[in-house]
């Protein structure tokens, strides 16, 4: 299924994949891309927001110029790093421009929970 405004480009052309919005792409099989200037191209991928990128099979992004690191990935925010989280199943960036791409935070595979910035806590941690 393909929505948008008349005249304006959208691509569909993976099997039950759903785009809607402007110059969006859903290329792979059940993928969705919903906004501006997102792609979903890869099997069950799904992007929301503005020019995101879900390249990778079961990724998913949302935002302003995202792209999911790898598969089974989520990224959210803005103008993420992907090179530095390669491994990283959950992220949130906090960059500013293409030029300046960064992360807020970021989850690994193997459990590490990395963040950029200070952790504040109020309350009381306990550790195992």
């Amino acid at each position: 299924i393909g929505l948008g405004i008349p005249a304006e480009p959208l691509f569909r052309s993976g099997r039950y994949s759903f785009v809607t919005g402007r110059y969006c792409s859903a290329s792979g099989n059940y993928a969705v891309a919903m906004g501006m200037r997102n792609n979903a191209t890869n099997l069950a991928t799904a992007s929301f927001g503005y020019g995101c990128n879900s390249l990778y099979t079961y990724s998913m992004t949302a935002g302003r110029y995202v792209n999911a690191p790898r598969s089974a990935a989520f990224a959210c925010g803005m103008y993420n790093d992907e090179d530095e989280t390669r491994d990283a199943l959950f992220v949130v960036g906090n960059g500013t421009s293409d030029n300046d791409r960064s992360n807020a935070f970021y989850v690994n595979s193997n459990g590490d929970v990395v963040i950029s910035g200070n952790l504040i806590v109020s309350g009381t941690v306990t550790s195992n």
